[in-house]
């Protein structure tokens, strides 16, 4: 086996082998893992069948010239996992106001049919750290009334008991 790219990064890595693999190229990844760190370090993509050194060597160069494509096709499939955020802080929909499910992959208000982004409206809501700490209990981003300490209605509410600003469901 011939090593073709070695990166850094999985993703480009992983990449790299679905785009060889487009144009009947077989390769792999290899993963090096950093017993010091505790990390994988590096992958490599290995070329299985070195008759196809040429063509892979090609096609490596062709990927490496085109990496927004790779970038973009990433970021399409990407999709905001909101599963473990508290259900309170699921956002209404800006234009009936029903609650929203917290699915990252939602386009469109299930009540309505308008155009949503589910993860932008949690961040608008409730500021950009509550993504970075899954299970984090919402409270009024005013007042700082906890929503644990609110009444167990699951009624969405437009105020806040603490200071009667515009609120979340309780």
């Amino acid at each position: 086996m011939k090593v073709l790219h070695t990166t850094s990064s999985k993703s480009e890595a992983d990449a790299l082998v679905g785009y060889l693999s487009e144009v009947s190229i077989d390769a792999a990844v290899v993963g090096h893992f950093d017993a010091i760190f505790r990390m994988w370090s590096q992958f490599d993509v290995m070329l299985r069948t070195e008759s196809d050194l040429e063509r892979a060597e090609s096609a490596v160069k062709e990927f490496m010239a085109s990496p927004a494509a790779m970038t973009e096709d990433l970021e399409d499939r990407s999709v905001a996992d909101l599963a473990l955020l508290d259900p309170a802080l699921a956002p209404p929909c800006p234009a009936c106001e029903a609650v929203l499910p917290l699915d990252g992959g939602l386009e469109h208000c299930p009540a309505c049919g308008v155009e949503v982004d589910v993860g932008a409206l949690v961040v608008a809501q409730h500021g950009p750290e509550v993504l970075a700490t899954p299970g984090l209990r919402a409270g009024c981003a005013h007042c700082g009334y906890p929503a644990q300490g609110g009444p167990s209605t699951g009624v969405r509410t437009r105020t806040c008991p603490g200071c009667g600003r515009p609120m979340g469901t309780w």
